[in-house]
């Protein structure tokens, strides 16, 4: 069991940690976007694509989390190790 919690920490904050410099792009990005003067249509296009890069990135690590703890808490990491 403690192995177990060790093992949910570590998944935890290294989604946590990915997340949140994903995060922080998007916030400079959307501070550029607004803070821009010149209104340029292929930049504000160029910098939707990043957010929504971005974004995907969130999302792949946040469905790739609920997994591994899926893993986790079902034993089947445990059970592959017997192999």
């Amino acid at each position: 069991m403690q192995n177990a919690t060790k093992k949910k920490k570590g998944s935890i904050l290294s989604a946590v940690v990915i997340m949140a410099f994903m995060f922080l792009i998007i916030a400079f990005i959307v501070f550029s976007i607004i803070s821009a003067t010149v209104e340029v249509t292929a930049l504000l296009i160029y910098l939707t694509v990043y957010i929504a890069v971005a974004l995907g990135i969130i999302i792949g690590v946040a469905l790739a989390l609920r997994e591994r703890i899926k893993e986790i808490n079902g034993g089947e990491e445990d059970e592959a190790n017997k192999y």
